[in-house]
């Protein structure tokens, strides 16, 4: 039985972008079309309590996620945050980590996730090429006056560019791993796959996450030939050369112009007054959900002012202990992957896989120095998944405690 429920999670967290985007904007089935996403979520977390028993044993995983939470309702209560205000921000902040958590104590092996996560991520891929080659019309704030005025991004089923890009960055580095850890005529199949969604990544024009992920990839290359990583950093600086669009947005970084308007109102304008904000609550912040979240911008708080950076705006509505606990948090997530990989002797298909994910996450914390879209539920249901199952099999010792 648990069997079956730990697959049907699998399948609907990663076509939950498809499903929550063709009922809330094409189907409209009241009351299913507003409620599915949350009912899913509680579904979620029903079914972690039935097996907390196990999950109570990966204390990696759920103690450093405990503080952190712990951290964020001391700061709500310190500042008498809303009942409204605060479940907005916990349903975007903190429940879908519910998903690695299950996912984590189940029986799926990480090869499993192949068809599911292509069945999502590549109509996604070929969605945002066709706006691409078709310039279908966007918003004006989407285009860079540096870049090309006359331009188009993909942007495929999402409100933003880079949220298509956060997706592209997941699936390209599994589709990375398996291009070099597959042995049969498969390979080739998976290298013109990652072609694809690199197309559409870089259609994107999204400057942090081409970056992050060529990082990432640079790094999680150097664990597997040195001379890989050398070829990528290579195929990314030549492309980064030879492709029109994504040279210019690069060379745009280093104008005056491009200065003048960031601090006019741009990110540097957001990291300046996102630090005045935290000076003003330096421990506990002013509470979640209150400033420069996607939820105060929704609810119109803290003047309506949204933060792209993921980190500064922990800071500002938590504190310096919120920052603290949630990189924590964080940090002892992609520990684990680490741990697996250098615990994995065998070079089968599972490791390239599971070193894919290590790959996505570590590329997902890099660019959210630039980006924020861990209130993004899609794209946290999506990538919470992706490590649960990659992280399925426990290993013997955990970094935090000892165990």
């Amino acid at each position: 039985m648990m069997s079956t429920l730990y697959r049907i999670v699998m399948w609907i967290s990663f076509l939950f972008p498809w499903i929550d985007y063709l009922l809330k904007h094409k189907i409209h089935l009241y009351p299913i079309s507003s409620l599915w996403d949350d009912a899913f979520i509680l579904f979620i977390w029903i079914l972690v309590i039935v097996k907390l028993p196990d999950i109570i044993k990966r204390k990696e995983l759920w103690i450093p996620f405990a503080i952190f939470t712990s951290v964020f309702f001391i700061s709500a209560g310190i500042n008498n945050v809303s009942m409204w205000v605060l479940q907005d921000t916990v349903r975007r902040l903190l429940l879908p980590y519910g998903i690695l958590l299950l996912l984590s104590v189940s029986d799926i092996k990480p090869k499993e996730m192949i068809w599911p996560l292509l069945l999502s991520t590549l109509p996604m891929a070929l969605l945002g090429i066709y706006q691409y080659i078709n310039k279908v019309p966007i918003p004006p704030d989407w285009i860079d006056s540096l870049v090309d005025t006359k331009t188009t991004r993909a942007f495929a089923i999402f409100v933003s560019p880079n949220i298509l890009a956060s997706f592209m960055e997941r699936a390209e580095a599994i589709l990375l791993g398996l291009s070099i850890g597959s042995k049969s005529k498969t390979k080739y199949i998976y290298i013109a796959l990652l072609g694809i969604h690199l197309i559409a990544h870089i259609f994107t024009l999204s400057r942090a996450s081409l970056l992050a992920f060529v990082i990432a990839a640079s790094i999680g290359l150097l664990l597997i030939n040195a001379k890989f990583a050398i070829g990528w950093i290579s195929s990314g600086a030549l492309a980064a050369l030879i492709i029109p669009p994504i040279r210019k947005r690069f060379l745009g970084l280093l104008s005056p112009y491009y200065r003048y308007k960031s601090a006019l109102g741009g990110r540097l304008f957001q990291w300046k007054v996102e630090i005045q904000h935290w000076r003003k609550f330096p421990i506990w912040g002013s509470g979640p959900g209150t400033f420069g979240s996607i939820t105060a911008w929704n609810l119109g708080l803290g003047g309506k002012f949204r933060i792209d950076m993921l980190y500064l705006r922990i800071l500002g509505e938590l504190g310096i202990a919120g920052l603290i606990t949630f990189i924590w948090w964080l940090i002892s997530i992609f520990v684990e992957l680490i741990l697996k990989l250098l615990h994995n002797s065998s070079r089968e298909i599972s490791y390239y896989i599971v070193w894919g994910g290590t790959v996505g996450f570590l590329s997902f914390l890099i660019q959210s120095f630039a980006n924020n879209h861990f209130e993004v539920i899609p794209h946290m249901v999506f990538t919470w998944a992706i490590i649960g199952i990659s992280l399925t099999e426990n290993r013997k010792k955990s970094w935090v405690l000892g165990n």
